[in-house]
């Protein structure tokens, strides 16, 4: 685990997005977010980061499983998730199994409903067939010689999620707060999906932020941790 503290300060759990690290996706943010008054605890992926792991059973449950457990080290108390990408997802699979467990979440441009298009463009931008040159150098860089076997449990975990994921009803039990947010300039997630999901939520609340795109660890921190600060005060007041 990742972890920055100056002194007395709300703690959070950032989980990254999918093939992404707390290194990569969220350091670049913790000075933001020590200044916003939160102590950050990252959490990577099993067999991500620093975390060694079996990658054999790379599923949604193992991820589950594994933040839990890294959490059940630090407290049994509710806990506030900020989570990138994959991580929002992984954070409502967790309030779902254990409601109560955690007291708000944020999820930024987390993406939770696909059509046909959106997965073939995934598979796509995936397939060692098709992938542009950029997305390998950057997967090499983040993952150095493990890049080839996270690539493909990610890929495997993607058609999990896609075939057995979290249904609408599902949603139906998840009445924490939780902040549904992605950039107007996002790649990936369009603002009507956030939009849509932040209305099937019981407390959802929906975010669109100026002059962001996908891509976390490339994002001004001035741009997205106030909106982060503002509802976690607010909702945990």
């Amino acid at each position: 685990m990742a972890t920055g503290s100056r002194g007395m300060s709300t703690r959070v759990i950032l989980l990254p997005g999918m093939l992404g690290t707390i290194a990569n996706d969220w350091k670049p943010h913790f000075e933001a977010i020590l200044d916003a008054g939160f102590e950050p605890v990252g959490i990577d992926w099993p067999g991500h980061g620093n975390e060694d792991a079996d990658l054999e059973a790379f599923t949604l449950q193992s991820l589950v499983d594994h933040v839990l457990a890294r959490i059940d080290t630090i407290t049994d108390e509710p806990v506030l998730i900020w989570g990138y990408d994959l991580g929002g997802y992984v954070a409502l699979e967790i309030e779902r199994q254990l409601p109560g467990r955690c007291s708000a979440i944020w999820m930024h441009a987390t993406k939770f409903f696909w059509n046909d298009d959106e997965i073939d463009a995934f598979h796509a931008n995936n397939d060692l067939a098709t992938m542009s040159s950029h997305r390998k150098e950057t997967l090499v860089k983040i993952h150095g010689d493990r890049w080839q076997k996270l690539l493909q449990v990610n890929l495997d975990l993607f058609e999990e999620i896609i075939e057995f994921g979290l249904t609408l009803d599902d949603l139906e039990g998840i009445r924490l707060p939780v902040l549904v947010s992605t950039g107007n300039q996002d790649e990936f997630v369009p603002t009507e999906d956030i939009e849509q999901l932040a209305d099937e939520l019981i407390a959802g609340e929906p975010s669109i932020i100026p002059g962001v795109r996908h891509p976390l660890h490339s994002t001004r921190s001035s741009l997205i941790i106030p909106v982060a600060e503002e509802f976690s005060r607010r909702v945990l007041v």
